[in-house]
């Protein structure tokens, strides 16, 4: 990949825009970043940890606040329903729109290691990088959709809410799939 260079340290991935050194893998060559750059720099697994934990919190709030005002049943309701009314859908929206963009990265953190890999090692098998981070951002971006049509006053696009989650769940399975097999 152009412009990005991947390093294994202690079984840890980095990944760092800088192709010149080791920053990521020892901070103190770092000196010469400049704060944008530094922005740029992190552990791969942290966006992977940013994506999950910014969407369990958003589900687990959504469905606190749904619940104690009474908006859905407090056993089981739907994810969906926990974030239709107001408060509750400001914060599914803030938060789920954030975290679908993280785990689009995540596909193409994951394929960049996945096709870095397969260069190294000729003959592994599996699916197409390419298949496998076009269906895992699509689905991503079909749950910002799908996230973003909730409303409460009866004027939710259902066709367009369903198509867009069931898109989400099952490209990101066949993504899964690809990617492991």
């Amino acid at each position: 990949i152009p412009g990005i260079q991947t390093k294994q340290k202690h079984q840890q991935v980095c990944v760092c825009v800088c192709a010149s050194c080791c920053c990521c893998c020892f901070p103190a060559r770092a000196s010469h970043h400049t704060m944008s750059s530094f922005l740029t720099r992190f552990q791969a697994r942290d966006v992977v940890l940013w994506a999950v934990g910014l969407a369990l919190s958003t589900i687990i709030t959504c469905y606190v606040i749904a619940t104690s005002l009474n908006h859905v049943p407090y056993w089981l309701p739907d994810i969906t329903h926990c974030a239709r009314y107001a408060p509750e859908r400001f914060i599914f929206r803030a938060g789920m729109i954030p975290a679908c963009i993280l785990l689009a990265y995540v596909w193409y953190l994951a394929t960049s290691w996945l096709q870095d890999e397969r260069s190294r090692v000729k003959g592994t098998a599996g699916g197409s990088p390419f298949i496998i981070r076009k269906l895992g951002v699509i689905g991503s971006l079909a749950l910002v959709v799908s996230s973003s049509v909730l409303e409460s006053d009866g004027s939710t696009m259902w066709t367009l809410h369903v198509i867009c989650a069931s898109s989400f769940f099952l490209l990101n399975y066949v993504a899964q799939v690809l990617m492991t097999r």
